[in-house]
């Protein structure tokens, strides 16, 4: 929302990294919008996904900064805090933990994918990373189960990822002690030839 200058053209930036106070648009977004006079509001409701956004005024008056204000809803999987901790006492080390915990705790949405603003859809390596990271600080299993199942359903290349399916199931099972998924799939574990 703002209370808008006429004529100012706001440069809106999103992206996974963020340098010197600058958000790089690597796999992010990039647009412009220009103001009319009075306040007015701008959605969207596109499928962005990033981890920073920046504003910046392009041209007009830069008054218009001070009057801006800038949100966003979330859609992620819940996540406990409280089923993990890590404390070094090395802080680069803490750092990189909590880099790593808040990728976990973010990134995620309804399957495990590398890269929602990239991929759009899980595929088996990357679920079999990030199903394994998120299980190193959740004990929620039933995602990993969820996207697990999906991507039995409906597979994505038809050669080297689908040898990733019996780690899954594996992965499900070491996760939850049950052979649900092994049992439920076991045609396409075997047999898989798509």
């Amino acid at each position: 929302t703002a209370k808008g200058v006429d004529g100012v053209v706001l440069r809106v930036t999103t992206g996974e990294s963020a340098a010197n106070g600058t958000v790089g648009d690597a796999w992010g977004f990039v647009f412009n919008l220009t103001l009319r006079g009075g306040p007015m509001r701008y959605e969207t409701h596109q499928y962005m996904e990033f981890r920073y956004v920046q504003v910046d005024v392009l041209a007009g008056s830069f008054d218009v900064a001070t009057n801006l204000d800038v949100g966003a809803w979330t859609a992620e999987y819940p996540y406990d805090a409280a089923e993990s901790s890590f404390d070094s006492s090395d802080a680069t080390l803490d750092g990189v933990y909590e880099l790593a915990r808040w990728t976990v705790e973010a990134g995620v949405l309804d399957t495990f994918t590398d890269s929602n603003t990239r991929e759009r859809r899980p595929y088996e390596a990357d679920m079999l990373c990030a199903g394994t990271a998120r299980l190193w600080v959740q004990r929620d299993a039933a995602l990993l189960r969820h996207s697990v199942s999906y991507v039995l359903e409906a597979p994505t290349w038809p050669v080297e990822w689908l040898q990733m399916a019996p780690l899954l199931a594996w992965a499900d099972y070491m996760a939850t002690g049950e052979t649900v998924v092994a049992e439920t799939y076991a045609d396409l574990l075997r047999n898989d030839t798509r």
